[in-house]
C-alpha cells in the first residue's frame, strides 16, 4: 500500500527529527548515495575517512535499526570491495528514497552539521 503525502509528511516533521544523531549520520550516507547499494564495510570506510572515530561496531547497528524501520534493505549479495568477502549490500527502500527526495534535506549538510 503506497504512503499518503500527510504521512510522509508526518514522519518528515516529526518522526526524522527523532532519530539518534548516530542512525542520522548512517542514514545520511545513504542519501548520499540514493541509488546505491553498499556493504557494511564499504560505507564505514567512507565514513571512517571522514570522522576516524566512527567505526564498524558503532555502524552495523545502527544500518540494523533503519533496516527495521523500513529506511533501508539488503538489495544484493555480492563482493565487498573492502574486504574481498561475499557480503549482502544495502540500500534506501522505496520509503527512504521519498524521505529523501520529499524532505529537502542534504545528507551532505547533515554530516557538516555534525561534525562543527
Amino acid at each position: 500500500m503506497p504512503v499518503r503525502d500527510t504521512s510522509m509528511e508526518v514522519y518528515v516533521d516529526k518522526v526524522l527529527p527523532s532519530i539518534s544523531e548516530s542512525r542520522r549520520r548512517v542514514f545520511a550516507m545513504y542519501w548520499r548515495f540514493p541509488n546505491a547499494s553498499k556493504t557494511n564495510e564499504e560505507m564505514c570506510a567512507i565514513m571512517t575517512r571522514e570522522d576516524p572515530k566512527f567505526k564498524i561496531n558503532r555502524f552495523t547497528p545502527r544500518r540494523g535499526e533503519l533496516c527495521k524501520m523500513g529506511l533501508l534493505e539488503e538489495k544484493v549479495q555480492r563482493i565487498c570491495t573492502v574486504t574481498g568477502n561475499r557480503a549482502w549490500a544495502v540500500g534506501l527502500t522505496e520509503k527512504g528514497k521519498r524521505l529523501y527526495k520529499e524532505s529537502g534535506v542534504d545528507g551532505q549538510k547533515i554530516l557538516a552539521q555534525e561534525r562543527l
